[in-house]
């Protein structure tokens, strides 16, 4: 987890560890701090993060989810769709 604060030193952030650093919550401001965030997370764990909370500038920009690898992406949708076959469940909100 300090290598991924390490990585966005360039931030004015504020950060919260739980689980021995297994949880981090992050707060910081900058146009490009989600993307690097979540880049940070690809090269260090291979971990995700979810946005929380966001100006609607950025809420318009980034999802809120971090994007999945392709496999668990079609397994996720082939869930979804045999529990909600009528996308009536959240449509939009959970993934494309």
């Amino acid at each position: 987890c300090a290598e991924i604060i390490a990585q966005l030193k360039d931030y004015e952030i504020t950060t919260f560890m739980e689980w021995a650093g297994g949880l981090i919550w992050l707060a910081g401001s900058g146009a490009a701090l989600g993307t690097d965030i979540r880049s940070a997370l690809n090269a260090e764990t291979g971990g995700h993060a979810t946005l929380m909370r966001a100006a609607d500038t950025i809420l318009g920009n980034m999802p809120v989810f971090h994007p999945q690898a392709a496999p668990l992406m079609a397994l996720q949708s082939r869930i979804r769709r045999a529990f909600d076959p009528n996308s009536m469940l959240n449509p939009g909100r959970m993934g494309a």
